[in-house]
């Protein structure tokens, strides 16, 4: 089974403006159950971030040591923070429970100020 192992979290502040920078990192709990295809590289991880009043979506794809990066738009400097949510991990191998073996929290928060 996928897990989510770590997220963090990079805010980067310019004149006015700031983005948050999230590296996610996912694991299998359990990788030699899997089959001999099985690998993290091309796992896809889809996220939410929220802020203010909007949302994106998007779909990473992780590398083979498990982790993901996404960079936000530039956000205004009166948009607080950004909350980032993992919506889905697709590994065709694997299957992902939200919560049952996850390390951390499926959401987590970046602050601009």
């Amino acid at each position: 089974a996928m897990y989510l192992k770590n997220i963090v979290s990079v805010v980067e502040i310019s004149d006015g403006s700031w983005t948050a920078t999230f590296e996610l990192i996912i694991d299998n709990i359990n990788p030699n159950a899997a089959d001999a295809n099985y690998v993290l590289e091309g796992t896809l991880v889809t996220v939410q971030y929220i802020y203010g009043t909007k949302k994106r979506t998007r779909i990473l794809i992780a590398e083979a040591d498990g982790t993901c990066t996404i960079t936000t738009v530039s956000l205004p400097e009166n948009i607080e923070s950004v909350d980032l949510t993992v919506l889905k991990i697709a590994n065709r191998v694997s299957s992902w429970q939200p919560g049952l073996f996850d390390k951390v929290g499926v959401t987590k928060t970046a602050s601009g100020v």
